[in-house]
């Protein structure tokens, strides 16, 4: 029995040997957005709930991503009241916590429809601004644009944006979803060659484009518990010293 848990252990604890697509992203100078998401669909993700929190009147994060079937919890742990909401108009989603005072909270299932960015808002404060993506993944990478669009009179240069997408050895998928809020983005299928770059599109019109600049190797790291570490050492030490054992046996008899 003690064998079979540290076994268990083991299988929970080790890294998987994946791999890593990188990318960039560039948008073109008309298309205005915050955030984006890329990732890769498949069928056996994990629903991650999540909280969003706030704190001075800002939220923690620009950006926050779930997966269908999930919960989100809105949380308050400002000193100040906030009442959180959310309101598209294209998914039919309308969700109001209602006045939080602080440490409230108010949990949600994410059961709107997947591939889409909602904004979050607060109807107290109007600066307040994130964003939730619900996609049905677990493999993408999260891109929040600081300065998509710089300030230059009559001339703004497209910014490229880096994303990573950590997947399986064996991930076969190669459909690759863009979501912006308020954009409908069409998915790119992959050619195998790399690198490659293709045109971004949305309702029939080039909004930027996407690179996939390699598929690099995602080193594994050692992440067994430390009872499992210690009890490799112990059982090397064992081993070495019946070595040893073993030979002065072997000596004495000899002489």
């Amino acid at each position: 029995m003690k064998y079979s848990f540290l076994f268990l252990i083991l299988l929970m604890s080790f890294s998987i040997d994946g791999k890593v697509f990188k990318g960039s992203l560039t948008l073109n100078d008309n298309i205005k957005a915050d955030v984006a998401v890329a990732y890769f669909e498949h069928e056996d993700y994990n629903k991650v709930p999540i909280k969003v929190d706030q704190l001075r009147r800002i939220f923690l994060q620009a950006l926050y991503v779930s997966q269908p079937g999930a919960d989100v919890t809105l949380a308050n742990s400002d000193r100040t009241r906030h009442n959180i909401f959310i309101n598209d108009l294209e998914l039919g989603l309308k969700l109001n916590t209602g006045i939080m005072r602080r440490n409230q909270s108010k949990q949600f299932p994410i059961d709107w429809k997947a591939g889409y960015i909602v904004r979050l808002g607060c109807f107290l404060h109007s600066t307040m601004i994130s964003y939730l993506a619900n996609i049905p993944s677990n493999y993408y990478d999260a891109m929040v644009f600081d300065n998509n669009h710089p300030i230059t009179p009559f001339i703004v240069e497209p910014v490229d944006y880096a994303f990573d997408i950590q997947v399986p050895d064996d991930f076969k998928a190669r459909v690759l979803s863009l979501i912006l809020p308020y954009k409908n983005v069409d998915p790119i299928v992959l050619d195998k060659q790399v690198p490659a770059t293709y045109n971004l599109e949305s309702e029939g019109r080039v909004i930027g484009k996407l690179s996939i600049l390699g598929i690099a190797d995602d080193p594994v790291k050692d992440e067994r518990p430390e009872i499992l570490k210690n009890k490799q050492l112990d059982d090397n030490s064992k081993a070495k010293e019946n070595s040893g054992t073993d030979k002065s046996v072997n000596k004495s008899q000899q002489g």
